[in-house]
């Protein structure tokens, strides 16, 4: 199963969300950061980079979701 994640806060609540959900091992784990809303540009980025590190598939647009949607 695979789940797509957008909301706010890009850099707490949604890291929070995506990291436990990635935990599970039960999900693809995907955020669209086009449907996200951070508090500060640096904890953002940061937040981005721990997501990445913990496996979970960060997108900035619909075509990259599309693209990795359509490669499984």
């Amino acid at each position: 199963d695979t789940l797509l994640i957008g909301g706010l806060a890009t850099d707490y609540c949604v890291k929070t969300t995506a990291l436990q959900l990635q935990q599970t091992n039960s999900f693809r784990v995907i955020v669209n950061l086009s449907a996200c809303r951070g508090i500060a540009a640096e904890t953002i980025d940061s937040a981005i980079k721990e997501m990445q590190q913990a496996g979970i598939e960060c997108v900035h647009s619909i075509n990259e979701l599309s693209a990795l949607l359509t490669n499984k």
